[in-house]
């Protein structure tokens, strides 16, 4: 043929790719069979498929070379933004990739923009979230939701406006998103009939194996349930019955290819193209199902199921903020432009060190991170770390008071009201203030309570178990299963407690604050705000023509500004200031409370990925202190720019003093509240014989919860055991299980007696999920009366626990261990 000589020739002679030749031969294989069908042959079938070819090339060339020139825009304004920043070009490179983490910003940044976005989405689905928010510490939700709202999406008449509106808003949002992708340069295809995101489980596929896959997706096809598209032409050949079947089950045995290998939701059968962000949305969907009922029907046998379909739809909205975050940061290949902004950085004189933390930085905010290699592994870490979590972090809310030492100084760093924060988050302690949230949501501040672990987990992970056949599936599947009841338990145990829910109104409290404290300084220009205001704005890139554009267009009727209407109904210009401001609130909620974020995870771990060794080594490691890293981090940096503020907006180490204060003092708090939570006196506060406590207190306020637990771990160590568990839990759990497992072999060899019956009490007792308000009736009911059974040194030990709290902490037991009567604590004891 012709055609292949002059493609061979182009690729020799360098004028075109191996790639662009092997798409133009699909595409004239697809051309050639629509001639067919048409009833043409000879020249006039050969001249129509090389024309239509040509056509469908020429129309790709031009898209791309629209995106090579978004995307070197979008360098070009990363990269003035990084050369803007008043503390250099790595801390403007490393805001761009990842958030600011010192002071000087000009510009967006992908994890700031990320957090306005979805704050945005959410406010638009307010109405929605709430309605399938799980309640009852995540033990109910609402099944019926989000399967009517399925329905309504498909045009059916379901008899409940909830999901009908719901359905409607869900419309709306995606329209948006999509309106932000084209402007960005994402070319996304048309959406006529996509209504809903579909997600295949890759140990569903799997179970069904090659054939059996192929077999089923074909039945669907040829009932009529689904409608498959032919990548090869943009998604916009449908495939039909007794005419493309060959090329039916070459797409399907692809997708079974990709699904198995972590491709669930993005299956690109057929393409021959690199997988840029414009790539992947560039073409139509594949796969469209054709009813509510087929696609539910499908969602019930290879999805996630029907208790799940309100989670995929909120997970999807986090998949798109971070699309369109990166998008909009760096144009239609992100990829690319990162490389590009990286080199240009290193001509620049950044050294390898610096640039490899800034590669670091990127592969976590882009997600690359949180893609496993090995689903077992990574299961069998997450199900680990899940189960850990349950069963220590019962008593976490005990450490909560320190989040208000943090708050403060945040409140202080940018001019709020502390009074008035802590107002707002009384009025929100109230779990039944349905107002409050949606309030909250519609403003865009980001829900994070009550919107993940919305499916049975034990039921589906145990009937998954039994329902999947083969070994391979079965070991996978009980994994995940056992990821699963893991997650849900820790979710119920830090709800049940109360930590979620006040995590989530201090941080409303301090993003209502913001808006509040923005609409009162409404009436003032850049220059006449305060130099805190300014420093502010400033900081997150909001120049004086967008504060204008906020002051004047984001004021509300209750004495708010409302960036997040702005963001979705207002112009260009707009919107850009509203998503500033939104990302700059989401921000300081997370400095103002603390927690693990992008900079923190590319330190910590890297460019490893869950599934590997190393990578659930570091993610083990790293558990619980991602809160002390970004305290540390966040606040540490404002330590240090406070002692150099050149404007004189504090008093140089004001900031310092007043945070170590107020954190080690309610550190002491914390301390003295898990003492009484624990069954102990509180302790000696100013006493010679606890020299080491406000040591303690300070680690506690500064570091928080576990690690505040393993710092004062520290002070009493007394062997390498005691020492190697202040590695991470993980190792905590195999050392203990090595010495219950081997020690009583080994003792039973020897023909030593063993402690078996104790060491089973106690390791139940440490490893068993709890609360902290049921923790201690349940020690001194249940386990220390088991231990009494089975230990004939149950009294002994527990003599030797209440020498050790009089030894160590100063302290003595109002209910002693063994002891079923206990007296009221003496809180005269912390003064001493």
């Amino acid at each position: 043929m012709a055609i292949d000589d002059c493609l061979n020739a182009a690729v020799k002679a360098g004028r075109l790719s191996e790639q662009g030749s092997a798409e133009y031969k699909q595409r004239m294989k697809d051309a050639e069979a629509l001639a067919a069908e048409r009833g043409m042959a000879g020249p006039a079938a050969y001249i129509f498929a090389t024309t239509e070819a040509a056509k469908a090339m020429e129309k790709r060339a031009t898209s791309t070379r629209a995106q090579i020139q978004q995307t070197i825009l979008a360098i070009d304004r990363a990269w003035s933004d990084a050369n803007g920043h008043g503390n250099g070009l790595f801390r403007g490179l490393e805001t761009v990739f990842g958030q600011n983490i010192r002071g000087g910003g000009t510009g967006a940044s992908i994890e700031g923009r990320r957090m306005a976005l979805l704050a945005t989405m959410q406010s638009q689905l307010s109405d929605f979230l709430e309605g399938v928010r799980s309640t009852s510490f995540g033990l109910k939700q609402n099944p019926i939701l989000p399967r009517h709202t399925v329905r309504a999406l498909y045009g059916r008449d379901v008899g409940d406006k909830a999901a009908t509106d719901a359905a409607k808003a869900w419309t709306k949002t995606m329209e948006w998103w999509v309106a932000r992708m084209r402007e960005a340069g994402v070319p996304i295809g048309r959406l006529e009939d996509w209504r809903l995101p579909q997600h295949f489980d890759p140990l569903a596929v799997k179970a069904l194996d090659e054939a059996g896959f192929v077999d089923r997706m074909e039945g669907w096809w040829r009932e009529g349930k689904l409608a498959l598209r032919d990548w090869s032409q943009d998604g916009e050949a449908m495939l039909r019955p007794g005419v493309d079947d060959d090329r039916v089950r070459d797409i399907l045995s692809g997708a079974y290819r990709n699904i198995t290998t972590n491709g669930a939701d993005s299956i690109e059968p057929g393409a021959v193209r690199s997988a840029t962000m414009a790539d992947r949305y560039g073409r139509r969907r594949a796969f469209e199902w054709t009813s509510d009922e087929a696609w539910l029907e499908f969602n019930r046998e290879l999805g996630v199921g029907d208790d799940a379909v309100g989670e995929l739809m909120v997970r999807h909205l986090d998949h798109m903020a971070r699309d369109l975050a990166l998008s909009q940061t760096l144009g239609p290949d992100p990829d690319a432009a990162a490389r590009t902004l990286m080199q240009m950085a290193r001509k620049a004189g950044l050294s390898d060190r610096r640039l490899g933390n800034l590669q670091d930085i990127y592969f976590h905010s882009s997600g690359k991170a949180a893609t496993p290699v090995s689903n077992a592994l990574a299961l069998a870490g997450q199900g680990i770390r899940s189960g850990l979590a349950s069963a220590q972090l019962g008593g976490a809310v005990l450490s909560a008071p320190t989040d208000f030492a943090f708050t403060q100084a945040t409140a202080a760093w940018n001019g709020l009201s502390m009074t008035k924060i802590m107002s707002r988050y009384v009025e929100g302690l109230n779990p039944a203030n349905k107002a409050d949230r949606l309030t909250a949501m519609r403003r865009g501040l980001i829900l994070e309570n009550g919107l993940r672990g919305l499916h049975d987990a034990a039921r589906d992970a145990i009937s998954d178990t039994l329902s999947r056949k083969g070994t391979g599936a079965s070991l996978e599947t009980g994994l995940s299963g056992a990821a699963r009841i893991a997650g849900r338990a820790a979710e119920v145990v830090m709800r049940a407690q109360g930590l979620a829910h006040h995590t989530q109104i201090l941080r409303d409290a301090v993003g209502m604050e913001f808006q509040g404290h923005w609409f009162d300084q409404a009436g003032k220009s850049m220059g006449e705000l305060s130099g805190l205001d300014r420093r502010t704005l400033k900081r997150y890139g909001v120049t004086a023509e967008e504060w204008d554009l906020l002051r004047t267009g984001a004021k509300d009727a209750r004495g708010f500004i409302d960036p997040a209407r702005l963001a979705t109904e207002g112009t260009a210009a707009e919107r850009e200031a509203a998503l500033k401001m939104l990302g700059a609130i989401a921000i300081e909620q997370r400095i103002a409370v603390p927690e693990a974020n992008v900079v923190t995870r590319a330190f910590w771990m890297g460019q490893t990925r869950p599934g590997t060794v190393t990578g659930e080594f570091m993610r083990s490691a790293l558990q619980y202190k991602g809160f002390a890293m970004s305290a540390g981090l966040m606040h540490g940096w404002r330590m240090v720019e406070s002692l150099m503020d050149r404007e004189g907006q504090m008093f140089r180490g004001q900031y310092m003093a007043a945070l170590v204060i107020q954190a080690t003092v309610l550190g002491a708090v914390a301390l003295q509240l898990k003492n009484i939570a624990g069954g102990r006196d509180p302790e000696p506060m100013f006493s010679d014989k606890n020299p080491f406590f406000w040591a303690k207190a300070a680690a506690q306020g500064g570091a928080g919860g576990i690690i505040g637990d393993q710092v004062k771990a520290m002070f009493a160590t007394k062997s390498t055991g005691d020492a190697a568990r202040l590695l991470s839990p993980t190792a905590a759990l195999a050392l203990d299980l090595g010495a219950f497992f081997g020690g009583n072999v080994s003792q039973s060899l020897a023909g030593e007696q063993s402690n078996t019956g104790r060491e089973a009490v106690n390791l139940l007792r440490k490893y068993l999920p709890e609360v902290f308000y049921t923790r201690l009736a349940t020690d001194r009911l249940v386990w220390d009366t088991l231990q009494k059974m089975v230990d004939p040194d149950a009294a002994g030990a527990f003599a030797r626990m209440q020498e050790r709290a009089r030894k160590e902490q100063g302290t003595s037991f109002y209910w002693r261990p063994g002891s079923t009567s206990p007296r009221a604590p003496d809180f005269s004891r912390a003064l001493q």
